[in-house]
């Protein structure tokens, strides 16, 4: 899935929690407004996330989602 996003996914767990301190939680420290946690509501189950995250390169506010492969 990361092949086609512009961010190349990340590569260890250090990563994640930098990603979610600066990107994640920083956005609603900036914006008021960032992306959400999806679980599987009969199970709890972690599936993806969704929301909105500003892109400052272009000016934009972009609703997005990424979601694991139920394989």
């Amino acid at each position: 899935m990361s092949e086609y996003t512009a961010d190349g996914g990340v590569q260890s767990y250090s990563e994640v929690e930098r990603r979610i301190q600066e990107d994640v939680l920083g956005d609603y420290a900036k914006h008021g407004y960032g992306r959400f946690a999806v679980e599987e509501k009969s199970t709890g189950e972690l599936i993806g996330f969704s929301g909105l995250k500003y892109l400052e390169d272009i000016d934009e506010v972009d609703l997005g989602y990424r979601f694991i492969s139920s394989t």
